[in-house]
């Protein structure tokens, strides 16, 4: 996606509701938001959370030893060897010598994948491959590839044998790295350094030196091992910087442990949209292309592929104002020094403003105080046309956030979308990324001019 930032600074205000909660709405403070329809926001070229129920049927799974050391999709990381929906998940080793916990990756939660070495009856060295189907980078000009990981090794080193690896001409040729470059083979306790990796292992490689500009990129997972623990994989992100996770919404559901709620009791939860152009039926939003609004259907990046949705609109008639949530599972994001959310919207609104009533929350403490984002800071309820400053936002509005002062170093961090209103239009969302905050090093006006930074 191209997309160009506009910068807006917040001041922290205090909170008006119930809760306890810090406020971003004035100009002053080193709490950024950075919106605008073209420019420099994150950029997602791949992205894989293993959330569909099994490895893609696309992605290439194969042991060349003979051993049948294969690849599975486990969904539950605390299920524990064997059990689980396909008895494909491994062993979680939390006995006293090894004490280790469930997987802990970003989205371990709805699914991953691991080699489980433990159970595989070797003749020798297995030599597992997991490959993702050809990416077409031909228009990037930098390529960052980001996974969570964690591994555990009882012969062969993982430094030297467990290997990340490129190839950019079909798999003829390869270059590797390592993810685990300090983990060699020991008596636990004391990760990373010996027998065990951390939990999860965040690893980024910046390969722009090889797959930037090229047209048919395979990355691959390579391990030989011989009677070792497991290597779990989840999150895989290929992008323009470091991701955390990306959620595009192409698996035609809101994401497995996403929950929506509305606390009001006007049933306003979001839903699942096929098709922005499908109109008010299924889930999906009106696309209010008539003679007033003048609107187009939901133009995000990967719309065509699916996105969620609040109609308030459909809601019908409700004597006071819905509140509609959406939650992402809790995130552990203990190793980040900074943290970025991105995000693509289109809102309409009709009796309250968006200013105040649509707003990103974050919170670091299961939910006791929250801290609020103001998503479309300057959308107030007007007359048409006249976009962005009455009735409708841009569409799309690109939101980056930065929430590092919340989420940095935490490990139970929960985000989620609200929106109070009332006979409103709706509220699209899409293609939602978790990346690392770049420095701010060019700064966009109002008028889409480029000016560096003071």
């Amino acid at each position: 996606m191209s997309i160009r930032i506009l910068l807006y600074s917040f001041l922290l205000t205090a909170g008006s509701y119930g809760w306890s909660a810090e406020r971003y709405g004035q100009p002053g403070s080193a709490e950024p938001i950075f919106r605008g329809t073209t420019g420099s926001s994150p950029i997602i070229y791949f992205s894989e959370d293993f959330s569909a129920g099994g490895i893609p049927v696309d992605w290439s799974n194969e042991d060349s030893s003979g051993n049948n050391a294969l690849w599975n999709h486990c969904e539950n990381p605390n299920a524990g060897q064997g059990n689980g929906n396909t008895g494909s998940c491994p062993g979680i080793w939390d006995d006293p010598l090894n004490q280790q916990t469930p997987f802990a990756s970003t989205s371990a939660a709805n699914g991953f994948v691991t080699m489980d070495s433990s159970i595989v009856n070797l003749s020798g060295p297995h030599f597992s491959e997991l490959t993702t189907p050809s990416i077409d980078l031909s228009q990037a000009t930098k390529v960052v590839v980001s996974f969570q990981s964690h591994i555990g090794a009882h012969v062969l080193n993982p430094n030297e044998n467990a290997l990340f690896q490129v190839s950019v001409d079909g798999g003829n040729n390869w270059s590797d790295y390592q993810p685990f470059p300090d983990l060699v083979v020991g008596t636990p306790p004391a990760p990373p350094n010996v027998r065990w990796s951390s939990n999860a292992t965040y690893s980024q490689f910046d390969i722009s030196d090889i797959a930037a500009g090229q047209p048919n990129v395979l990355l691959r997972w390579q391990w030989t091992g011989l009677f070792e623990y497991h290597w779990n994989l989840d999150d895989v992100v290929v992008a323009d910087r470091f991701a955390y996770f990306a959620e595009n919404f192409s698996d035609g559901f809101i994401p497995f442990n996403w929950t929506t709620a509305d606390p009001s009791g006007n049933n306003g939860f979001w839903t699942y949209c096929a098709d922005p152009t499908t109109g008010q039926t299924n889930g999906c939003p009106p696309v209010w292309d008539d003679g007033v609004n003048l609107q187009v259907p939901f133009a995000a990046s990967t719309a065509s592929n699916g996105f969620l949705t609040v109609d308030s609109d459909g809601i019908g008639d409700i004597s006071s104002p819905h509140v509609s949530q959406l939650n992402m599972p809790p995130l552990n994001f203990t190793d980040a020094t900074n943290v970025g959310i991105g995000f693509e919207g289109h809102i309409g609104v009709y009796t309250l403003p968006a200013s105040t009533n649509a707003l990103l929350r974050v919170s670091n403490d299961g939910g006791i105080s929250w801290t609020e984002y103001f998503v479309f800071p300057d959308l107030e309820p007007g007359n048409q046309p006249s976009t962005p400053n009455v009735r409708w936002s841009f569409n799309p509005t690109i939101s980056f956030i930065d929430i590092s002062s919340v989420a940095a170093g935490q490990d139970h961090v929960l985000i989620q979308w609200q929106w109070t209103g009332r006979f409103e239009y709706f509220w699209s969302l899409d293609d939602v990324i978790i990346t690392e905050v770049p420095p701010p090093d060019l700064i966009f006006t109002d008028g889409f001019d480029i000016t560096a930074t003071p």
